[in-house]
């Protein structure tokens, strides 16, 4: 079975340097965001460091951001769009870091690089470019993330709810990438069969 893999390699030049290096900086910056989340956790959940490692074991963004939410409505602390607002462009960045870190991304043109699971997928596969300046957005807004959660912490809104002094809500850089959808694979379909009905020997 012969494997599709591209043929156009990209250029060994500033736009290629200058990509890498903005993936490392996302891969870097991301990882500081993990370790910042589930702080945001320990003082949510308001218990010992020891024992919330005990309790919340690998838990990574996705089941931070859930545990952050049920502990706020365990409490009976009111809707915070501060914070919903700030979990949802994580999870904006969340699935870009997370397709260019397991899917790779292809060069494709200038300065844009390809990002699909094509390879992995049998139908319908997501295709999306990219540029270093793309990844930049993004991780200028986990800058402002890391700052939001910083004051989430420290301010007390963790014990008490309140949500009147929450900071004006900030312009995201990044914005969710639209993803273009490639043709699902054609396949024969095997011709029906018309069903037979018994005989009327047979029904007796």
């Amino acid at each position: 079975m012969r494997i599709p893999l591209t043929t156009r390699l990209p250029p060994d030049d500033d736009v290629t340097r200058e990509f890498k290096c903005a993936i490392g900086r996302l891969i870097y910056t991301f990882a500081d965001i993990e370790r910042v989340m589930f702080y945001s956790l320990i003082t949510s959940a308001q218990m010992p460091i020891k024992i919330a490692k005990a309790v919340f074991t690998d838990a990574k963004i996705d089941k931070v951001k859930q545990h952050i939410t049920r502990l706020r409505l365990a409490r009976g602390l009111p809707d915070d769009a501060f914070l919903d607002d700030t979990f949802t462009q994580i999870g904006h960045i969340t699935r870009l870091r997370n397709d260019i870190a397991h899917y790779g991304a292809v060069y494709e043109s200038g300065a844009k690089f390809k990002v699909s699971d094509e390879l992995w997928k049998l139908e319908t596969a997501r295709v999306y470019f990219v540029t270093a300046c793309d990844i930049d957005d993004a991780i200028s807004d986990l800058m402002i993330i890391r700052q939001r959660l910083a004051l989430y912490m420290i301010s007390g809104w963790v014990a008490d709810g309140t949500t009147e002094d929450r900071p004006a809500p900030f312009p995201w850089r990044h914005k969710p990438f639209q993803p273009t959808r490639s043709p699902k694979s054609s396949r024969p379909k095997s011709p029906k069969q018309p069903r037979q009905r018994p005989s009327s020997r047979e029904s007796q």
